[in-house]
């Protein structure tokens, strides 16, 4: 046991600190990290205390010291969720200018959601009396299971998307052509999404301007405003001001502090929402170079790969490995992990809907287990890796829901909203399902096979499990039979059921949750065009982004010729000046000195930034 925790305690905690180090928005404070750090630890630790419970189980031994670890990891996440993290959510989104003014406005904002969790604790007591169990112990049993009943519904259906979603995410990026078709179709759509959040800004930031102009020097009020204005200028958009136009009929009655605290609050949102949209494009662009790399050297056999990312050349030897591993190897094994992983989710599947103690025991992994009960380290590590996959599936569904939502991590550019938003989640689902993988794959509770040991033996089960499985309509049968709704929900993950039925009521299908890019759009031949100036203007030396850079009007993005000339490049990069460098830039062929080429690249160079 003292093995796997010194091994697996200590990366956890290096990979929570590395994240929180990568992730954050700079200006994030202190608190946000650790308050998110601790949320982070205590929901990973399910993936170190699992392992040890599911051994130990086997062996019928019940640890006083996993119990306590037990109670610190779920009831810290258990009391987090409902009470400090929502809490510290709004109150770091709060726009207010004093430490008051945001806890009111924290308390403010989640009142609905307490009152929500207020109806289902009346009815849960509702539930007991009419059911004659009302005690103290059954009262704390419903919410226990009330939580989980949540995690698990939420939970069982994101892991079914992941363990569809991963392999065939593989499988995808194994075809280098595909690929290619994909980031082509994803720059289309997220350039339009960075275009719309520049010009958002730019309307945010005329209208901030309009609103300090009613404000004298001599004001009460005009410090704050100075403040508001201060939050364009120091987060490095200052290219937004006088570029836009406020919107029609917009409201402009900004006359006491929390008036100004909803306009702070919606200028910063403006600020992350354009900064975060871009870094997502930025980080596209960058794929399709490798992509675009790896096209551009299959065809050289025999000779080292050439990378255009790449300030030096590899020498001769690693050159010539290099183009074996990313023309021909990496291909092959992204295959091979997708088919191995496809394999793991039928696996589990199986497992999955057959929990109930009436039906056979098809766990692979239970057979497994309790062939290796007698090594510790051994029983360890394979629970350890069979908890890891469900719960990676679970996660990349978390994050590819976010790309429509707002708790998607976004390297260097994640707000302290986002953060605390994915650290409840975390917390939320975390404990669930570990319960469902002791209950349903590690742990059954069965039956032909199993010798006697299933998850009632585990030191969770006797924690919290007696407390949830007795309690009526959300207890041990609903735990059982819900995951047997995986298999029609994967199948039609499979088939593509959602995507075709939604094709029927729509004329586009969104790709934010599925990563079936074939749609009739048009927004690949869009992000074809745009990536390939970008592929020239990195070739050229030119700053990443120039496509979307200064482009709030959008006219430039969306009036693009299908050919990528020189000149259809001139014409976007001198569409997306600000009309004040424009007027800088005028030259004659006598006067500009370098001649016209040379002033045009000031430009685009000014442009960018």
């Amino acid at each position: 046991m003292w093995l796997f925790y010194a091994v697996s305690l200590p990366l956890t905690v290096v990979g929570v600190v590395y994240t929180l180090h990568y992730v954050p928005s700079r200006g994030t404070g202190w608190l946000v990290k650790v308050n998110v750090g601790v949320a982070w630890i205590c929901a990973l630790a399910t993936l170190i205390l699992v392992p040890s419970d599911v051994y130990h189980a086997m062996q019928g031994q019940h640890l006083d010291l996993l119990r306590q670890w037990w109670r610190i990891s779920y009831w810290y996440g258990f009391v987090a969720q409902f009470t400090f993290l929502p809490f510290h959510q709004e109150y770091v989104d709060s726009g207010a200018f004093t430490v008051c003014g945001r806890l009111g406005s924290a308390l403010k904002n989640n009142l609905i959601f307490y009152a929500i969790l207020t109806a289902v604790g009346a009815f849960g007591l509702v539930l007991l009396l009419i059911t004659g169990e009302l005690a103290p112990a059954n009262v704390l049993g419903f919410c226990v299971a009330a939580s989980n009943a949540f995690g698990l519904i939420a939970g069982i259906f994101l892991m079914g998307y992941g363990l569809v979603a991963v392999p065939r995410q593989l499988w995808r990026t194994a075809n280098i052509q595909g690929a290619h078709s994909a980031l082509c179709h994803k720059a289309g759509l997220q350039a339009d999404k960075a275009l719309a959040a520049r010009k958002d800004l730019e309307k945010t930031a005329a209208l901030v301007q309009k609103v300090s102009a009613t404000f004298g020097r001599r004001d009460s009020l005009r410090r704050y405003m100075d403040r508001i204005e201060a939050m364009i200028s120091e987060s490095g958009e200052a290219s937004a001001l006088g570029v836009g136009d406020v919107e029609a009929g917009a409201d402009l009655d900004y006359f006491d502090l929390e008036d100004l605290a909803k306009l702070r609050r919606h200028v910063r949102r403006a600020i992350e929402d354009t900064q975060r949209e871009r870094e997502i494009y930025h980080d596209i662009v960058l794929q399709y170079f490798e992509v675009s790399d790896v096209l551009s050297n299959r065809l050289k056999r025999g000779q080292p790969f050439v990378s255009s990312t790449r300030q030096h050349r590899l020498p001769n030897l690693l050159g010539h490995v290099e183009w074996w591993w990313r023309c021909i190897l990496r291909g092959w094994v992204y295959r091979f992990l997708a088919f191995m992983l496809a394999v793991l989710s039928i696996v589990i599947v199986l497992a999955e809907a057959t929990i109930s103690p009436h039906l056979p025991n098809l766990s692979v992994f239970s057979r497994a287990l309790h062939e290796t009960s007698g090594n510790e380290l051994a029983t360890e590590l394979l629970t350890f890796v069979s908890l890891a996959y469900p719960c990676l599936c679970a996660y990349y569904a978390i994050f590819k829901l976010g790309r429509f939502s707002f708790y998607m991590l976004v390297p260097g550019h994640t707000s302290a909203y986002s953060l605390l938003a994915n650290a409840m989640l975390m917390s939320r689902f975390a404990p669930p399902l570990a319960f469902n993988f002791m209950a349903g794959i590690a742990l059954p509770p069965s039956k032909s096979y199993s010798p006697g040991r299933d998850v009632t033996e585990t030191v969770f089960y006797e924690e919290f499990g007696v407390l949830m499985m007795h309690q009526p309509l959300i207890g041990w049968d609903f735990t059982t039979y819900l995951p047997v709704a995986l298999v029609p929900y994967m199948l039609m993950l499979v088939f593509n059921v959602f995507n075709r039925v939604a094709s029927m009521f729509t004329r586009s299908v969104s790709i934010e949750f599925d990563d079936d890019f074939e749609t009739k759009s048009g927004a690949a031949a869009k992000g074809l065009r745009l990536l390939q100036m970008e592929l020239d203007n990195h070739n050229a030396g030119r700053p990443l982004g120039l496509t979307i850079t200064n482009s709030g009007r959008g006219e430039a993005v969306h009036n693009l010729k299908p050919e990528s000339s020189t000149k259809s490049r001139r014409w976007l990069f001198w569409r997306s000046k600000p009309q004040s460098s424009l007027l800088a830039d005028e030259y004659s062929p006598g006067q500009s000195s370098g001649g016209p080429e040379m002033a045009l690249s000031r430009s685009v160079i000014s442009a960018g930034s």
